[in-house]
């Protein structure tokens, strides 16, 4: 089950120009890298699984009603095991409710019974009720580091993109070339 967030750029189509498109295209891509960068940081480590998997979603082109044009990027990740992270489990998760965890057994590869240790005790239980883990919110901490440096993330992009567009040429950034010839983003 993959885990995904996604996040929109609005363009009312008023006035098309193509390479105010091909900004928009890019600059999405850029803030869907921040994305990912910011929730690598941001998910804890225990295994390094989920940290190491997180992916950026494709940019996608859409109209809403009206003709506004929807650029769309994200993050997503195709660990299992993600949304629990993101969003806590038992009495921190959706269900708010404590979970029975029981010993496998042997038949079934595993033991007849948990092991674990508290206040230094060691303990032995064939099941136990699990209060649950509060949820890391990575994603959701990572959504609100993008907003809030958004400025500070775009400007570098669209200082590129207007001085493109002064000298006339086409758009470039990290090494490569969209000159307004093509007149679309690949994509």
């Amino acid at each position: 089950m993959p885990f995904e967030y996604t996040t929109a750029l609005h363009l009312p189509d008023l006035y098309k120009p193509e390479p105010l498109h091909d900004f928009m295209y890019y600059a999405t891509v850029h803030g869907g890298s921040r994305m990912v960068d910011f929730t690598i940081i941001n998910t804890p480590v225990d295994t390094r699984n989920l940290r190491t998997s997180w992916y950026q979603k494709p940019v996608t082109v859409a109209h809403e009603q009206g003709g506004a044009a929807v650029y769309e990027s994200g993050v997503a990740t195709d660990v299992d095991y993600a949304p629990y992270v993101e969003h806590g489990t038992g009495l921190f998760g959706p269900h708010h409710r404590k979970y029975r965890i029981r010993a496998k057994g042997k038949a079934a590869g595993g033991s007849d019974y948990l092991r674990f240790v508290i206040g230094g005790k060691v303990i032995f239980a064939k099941q136990v009720w699990h209060p649950g883990s509060p949820g890391q919110h990575m994603v959701a901490i990572s959504a609100s580091m993008v907003e809030a440096q958004f400025d500070q993330i775009m400007r570098p992009i669209l200082a590129e993109w207007a001085n493109a567009q002064e000298r006339g040429h086409g758009f470039q950034i990290s090494g490569a070339r969209f000159p307004r010839e093509l007149g679309r983003h690949p994509g």
